[in-house]
């Protein structure tokens, strides 16, 4: 497709836009390399790669050469180096895709904390992402609907983290159905700014617009933590109409909103609203100040969903308002009614 793609948002001024024509492009010269330095079909690649354009690229370099993907979370802190190394320790045949300074900290990490092993490992088994044009003639590979696709890994915050092991299938099946019940028409666009190294950004925000063939905004979640006003501001300028993030991400835009800019939302269909406690209140407080922009009562569609189905699992109806309903915590057993209570009650969940 050449005349649909992804914009890839780096600040206000700064935007790239890759057409899925030039996408299949540069993932299959990138697969070349890959193919060329040693990477074998149903190898697992752990994935440590800041830049989304460089993320998605490697991404669908290994779908097309039957790799596995292995997206790992990018963190300062030494529990996120730490993670990266569990994560190695239960693949079979591990090898690390990274941005250069984020290969350097975690070999930095590994030689600070006796981990010579995974150390020389990494000299073995690791590669740099370049921000460049791979050109390497490259074989396809043409897996089974059940064979693996990518692993999404838990938080591995109690412990070793958990993976699971996502089909050809599961993928299909899931942004099929989030397609349907996003209602994705061909007019369409998505913006987010969740991470791609996590379930809703990967796979609700990347794969379900790749799958449908509509447009995409991508904005570095560093990005939206920086300047949270530009979340809407895109919105508006690229006349997005399906949006999503968690609770924090509501509140925290809130708190950077201070004047009224002359912005028009009433494009915007779907906020999908997911991946943590959903407080009615501050959604509440979100639609009331959007309201000077346009933003519908409807826009805000309060999901569920975990990475053991791929990421989607329920959903509001598409064009109704939010209803909070508060349900007595002590009725809530299998195959037991529910009771509803008022939010008051101490009882209430």
């Amino acid at each position: 497709i050449s005349d649909r793609g992804i914009r890839f948002i780096e600040s206000d001024k700064n935007e790239t836009v890759v057409s899925y024509r030039q996408l299949f492009e540069e993932a299959q010269g990138y697969l070349g390399y890959l193919q060329h330095i040693g990477i074998q079909p149903k190898q697992e690649i752990v994935f440590q790669i800041q830049e989304n354009k460089s993320f998605v690229v490697a991404f669908w370099a290994c779908i097309l050469g039957g790799m596995i993907p292995v997206p790992v979370s990018i963190g300062e802190d030494d529990d996120h180096k730490l993670k990266v190394w569990r994560i190695w320790n239960i693949l079979n045949h591990p090898f690390l895709i990274a941005s250069e300074k984020v290969l350097d900290k975690i070999k930095k990490y590994a030689a600070e904390h006796d981990l010579q092993d995974f150390h020389h490992q990494l000299n073995e088994k690791s590669d740099i992402i370049q921000d460049q044009t791979y050109d390497y003639p490259a074989s396809f590979y043409e897996p089974d609907a059940d064979e693996l696709a990518f692993i999404q890994f838990s938080s591995g915050s109690t412990g070793d983290p958990k993976g699971v092991m996502l089909t050809h299938h599961n993928l299909i099946h899931n942004t099929c159905a989030i397609g349907n019940a996003l209602a994705v028409h061909s007019k369409d666009s998505f913006l987010s700014w969740m991470p791609l190294t996590h379930d809703m950004g990967l796979i609700a925000c990347h794969l379900v617009p790749f799958i449908t063939g509509i447009n995409q905004n991508l904005m570095p979640t560093e990005l939206f933590i920086r300047r949270p006003i530009l979340w809407m501001k895109k919105a508006h300028e690229h006349k997005a109409s399906i949006l999503s993030s968690p609770n924090f991400g509501y509140n925290y835009f809130l708190k950077f909103l201070k004047n009224e800019p002359d912005w028009d939302l009433s494009h915007i269909k779907v906020i999908a609203n997911g991946a943590e406690p959903i407080l009615p209140e501050l959604c509440d407080e979100f639609l009331k100040r959007c309201a000077a922009f346009n933003l519908k009562r409807s826009a805000i569609l309060n999901v569920y969903g975990l990475a053991e189905a791929s990421v989607g699992a329920a959903f509001s109806k598409l064009g109704k308002e939010f209803v909070p309903v508060y349900l007595h915590r002590d009725h809530l057993n299998l195959g037991e009614r529910a009771v509803n209570v008022s939010k008051e009650d101490q009882n209430a969940l």
